[in-house]
């Protein structure tokens, strides 16, 4: 329950963050992230290099969905909407997760991965439709790119686990993090010439600075390492249980008061991680090893 616990931080983070541009926020989030994990892995000795051309074309495109096209798409997509609908739209990540790893055969196709993982953006949904969040004109531009955001996500989520496999979650991690912000390079250094960083303040920075070193070091370490070991279906449909959560600090700052609804979806979350913990006959299919 780590992961959910970390992660209902970030909503509020990039909310936080807003006062950088959105792929610069990126850049600078991944850019302390990855020279972090580079130099444990270098005082480790345990710093791999990627070893073929097939791998190196993965972790590219992996960093391009995980530093400008997800970085842009979340933080504008939070700043034109806000921190609970960032939470809503995030929970259908275990859907399409689902989805992408049945598709890739990392996974068969069970009936409780798809009832836990529904029931648990069910339960998120009947949360946030009772606190007054909806698909409005106000937020539609917003939500449009936090969709992007959440499928991007998705895809890192999946599409790393052959990497993981290979290189371990850290090595794997700390090359689409380098990868990711040297392709995101040429579209922040405009955005860096023009902000004006004597006119940004401390909170902004601890927000990039919990996203770079929390959220992007210790919980994406946590779920690559989570995935290596079960379904990536169930390790998200865990993971959704963040929403609640972030619902919940907004809550103890001075939110509203919860309401039945609040109960009514947080016991559909309950449910929908006891679906996917629950112990099974391990039948998930494993992916053909990538060659050197």
């Amino acid at each position: 329950m780590l992961i959910p616990l970390i992660a209902s931080g970030s909503p509020i983070a990039v909310w936080y963050a807003r006062e950088f541009p959105p792929i610069l926020a990126g850049v600078i989030r991944f850019s302390v992230a990855g020279l972090g994990l580079f130099c444990v892995l270098l005082l480790l000795r345990q710093l791999q290099w990627i070893k073929t051309p097939k791998d190196w074309l993965l972790v590219l495109l992996l960093g391009l969905c995980a530093v400008p096209i997800n970085q842009y798409t979340l933080f504008q997509g939070t700043a034109w909407a806000n921190p609970s609908h960032a939470a809503m739209i995030y929970a259908a990540t275990p859907v399409v997760v689902t989805l992408l790893s049945c598709m890739k055969g990392y996974e068969p196709w069970q009936i409780r991965s798809l009832i836990g993982a529904g029931l648990a953006t069910l339960g998120v949904v009947i949360i946030m439709r009772e606190r007054g969040a909806g698909l409005t004109e106000q937020f539609l531009h917003g939500d449009l790119l936090l969709v992007v955001a959440m499928t991007t996500w998705s895809i890192y989520l999946v599409f790393a686990r052959p990497l993981v496999k290979r290189y371990g979650a850290l090595n794997s991690q700390m090359w689409v993090f380098l990868v990711g912000v040297v392709a995101s390079l040429p579209l922040c250094l405009a955005d860096a010439g023009r902000v004006n960083w004597a006119q940004i303040s401390p909170t902004a920075w601890l927000a990039v600075g919990y996203m770079a070193f929390i959220i992007a070091g210790v919980n994406f370490f946590l779920m690559n390492w989570a995935m290596q070991h079960q379904p990536p279906s169930r390790v998200t449909t865990v993971a959704n249980t963040a929403p609640l959560l972030t619902i919940f600090w907004r809550y103890l700052g001075g939110g509203d008061n919860l309401s039945y609804w609040f109960y009514a979806g947080a016991g559909l979350v309950f449910l929908a991680v006891v679906l996917a913990i629950w112990k099974r006959t391990p039948t998930a299919l494993e992916p053909t090893p990538l060659t050197d």
